[in-house]
């Protein structure tokens, strides 16, 4: 669709070229292109599932690490001992597990919407890219998943 002599982004999918990706800059205009975009795009995609299950593994052994550094209220009362709440919850806020977890989201939620961005380009090839990227990722990492949870 043409307006003003300026090509409107389509709001349908089509397999036709060229169109911009995300950014300006990122413009698919041949076949060579496009080749490229689906690989960056499957890689992406396998990357993001790769992150979710690193976050879960992170999750299961920080709250290991946190079961066993970081006595409960109930434990210390039974020893004697006094303890601050405040202190407690400032522990495991503010611990390298749960720093990292942060950083790690913040990478995630931003790789999951250039995903979405990507899909929404309506192009056919890069969603079908971001699909089978998403299918081999958990294929390579979704295992470590089953693993943990004792299910496999």
């Amino acid at each position: 669709m043409i307006a003003n002599g300026t090509k409107l982004a389509s709001t349908y999918f089509s397999f036709e070229l060229p169109f911009h990706v995300m950014f300006f800059e990122w413009f698919v205009d041949s076949e060579r292109e496009l080749v490229w975009s689906c690989a960056r795009v499957f890689i992406m995609a396998a990357f993001y599932e790769g992150m979710k299950v690193l976050r879960t593994h992170l999750h299961h052994h920080a709250h290991l690490s946190m079961r066993a550094k970081t006595p409960c209220a109930k434990q210390l009362e039974a020893e004697g001992q006094t303890y601050s709440k405040t202190k407690i919850r400032l522990g495991r806020v503010f611990n390298r597990w749960h720093i990292l977890q942060t950083m790690l989201q913040i990478m995630q939620t931003t790789l999951g919407i250039w995903l979405v961005m990507i899909y929404m380009t309506f192009n056919s090839w890069l969603a079908i890219f971001v699909s089978l990227g998403s299918a081999f990722g958990y294929f390579l990492f979704g295992w470590k998943l089953l693993c943990q949870r004792g299910l496999a």
